[in-house]
Order: C-alpha cells, then structure tokens, then sequence
C-alpha cells in the first residue's frame, strides 16, 4: 500500500501528467467509440463509467448532452487522454460534470 492507499502506477501515466509537450483536445468524432473504450480499458485508472456505454444512456435516458474530450499528442495521433462531459439542464441554471 502506498500514500493514500493507492496502487502505485505504471511509469508512462505518472509522467503522462507532467508532460508539457503540447496536445491537441478535440471532441470525439463518430465511430470513435472503439478508439475510446479502447483507451478507457487499457488505463490503470479506467473502470465502468468512463466507458462508451454511458454517453449513450446520459443522451438516452437523461437527453444530457455529451461533448467527449480527447487529447492526442497530434490531430489524428493515438488518444493520450479522455474527458467525458456531460451538460446537466436545470429550471434555474446549466451545469457540467
């Protein structure tokens, strides 16, 4: 066990973060949902709802809207990074999470 009781984690997603290489962050296109899982299933820190599946049900169930983020060293390069958005409409206010 280590300081706050996590795992320690592989070398390339410690220094992932402290990379100041530039990144391209674009919304996930269509048909991008294996390149997502994809990333999503290989990642140390990745589980259940980082997964496609819920961009679905958010727009389904919920009708959130679902801007996915992706983060590639260059345009078109391998996905380094994943950010999933959902925009929660209220009576009073718009939100994020």
């Amino acid at each position: 066990m280590t300081q706050g009781g996590l795992a320690p984690q592989p070398e390339k997603h410690r220094l992932a973060a402290l990379d100041p290489r530039p990144c391209v962050v674009e919304k996930l296109g269509s048909g991008g949902q294996g390149e997502w899982d994809g990333y999503v299933d290989g990642h140390p820190k990745g589980n259940l709802y980082h997964r496609y599946a819920w961009r679905t049900v958010a727009e389904r169930a919920y009708r959130m809207r679902t801007p996915f983020l992706v983060a590639r060293e260059r345009a078109g390069g391998a996905i380094q990074g994943v950010l999933p958005l959902f925009v929660v409409d209220s009576f009073l206010s718009r939100y994020v999470i």
